[in-house]
């Protein structure tokens, strides 16, 4: 897989004809097309994240609530800033403004879907942990799944568990925040793909005096900072 993307990588941006000249030795693509399905795509990913806070057992426990309504908001930003920030009509498209940042946004899309699906099982693996722990209705349930972990372990010739309780939600939480992290990342990246470096730098110039705006470059550090 790895080998076949960057040979498509090396073989698009090195020995691809430029400024459209792709287009005679290889299928031209509806982008209007494709940008209806990539839409369709992303919320089947965010789709699946909010069934992983829903398909799960409840609990009682106030933290498991809290966990369950972050994430349900956390789903509904991720999906407006998707379509806030993506192009909607094929000349604004990252395709269509030169084979390259084609390329680039395909590949950027791909390691976005994988940090959304990352997103989706990092909200169960929460919700678990507040329902291993906090709820005391599931010890029993507990009880009966340690003892036969430790009946395996033993047939086995295995040890006790690899991380402690807290070594395993630092674990929880760090997948959590890196999954969030990339998938912002690679939001951003995909925003420089459809407009250029250039036209994103002058955002942070202001309309009127064409001067740099202290409020557009505060909002910018502030974003980067959150990731």
């Amino acid at each position: 897989y790895l080998y076949n993307m960057a040979h498509s990588l090396v073989m698009v941006i090195f020995f691809f004809p430029g400024g459209g000249k792709h287009k005679a030795i290889s299928v031209p693509m509806n982008i209007d097309f494709c940008i209806h399905r990539l839409g369709e795509w992303i919320m089947l990913l965010l789709g699946e994240s909010v069934l992983s806070l829903l398909i799960v057992e409840t609990s009682m426990s106030k933290d498991y609530y809290i966990t369950f309504y972050c994430g349900i908001i956390s789903v509904v930003l991720l999906q407006y800033l998707h379509f806030r920030s993506q192009p909607h009509h094929a000349s604004e498209h990252a395709m269509r403004r030169n084979k390259n940042a084609g390329m680039v946004y395909s590949y950027l899309m791909q390691a976005y879907s994988f940090a959304l699906v990352s997103v989706g099982v990092s909200f169960k693996m929460l919700l678990y942990e507040f329902i291993y722990e906090a709820n005391g209705g599931y010890k029993l349930r507990r009880l009966l799944q340690l003892l036969r972990d430790s009946a395996m372990r033993h047939l086995a010739g295995g040890g006790g568990p690899k991380y402690s309780t807290d070594e395993r939600q630092q674990r929880v939480a760090n997948f959590f925040c890196g999954s969030l992290a990339i998938a912002w990342i690679c939001l951003d990246l995909m925003i420089l793909t459809h407009q250029g470096l250039r036209s994103n730098m002058r955002r942070c110039e202001c309309q009127i005096t064409k001067k740099i705006s202290k409020l557009g470059v505060l909002f910018t550090f502030i974003r980067v900072g959150l990731v």
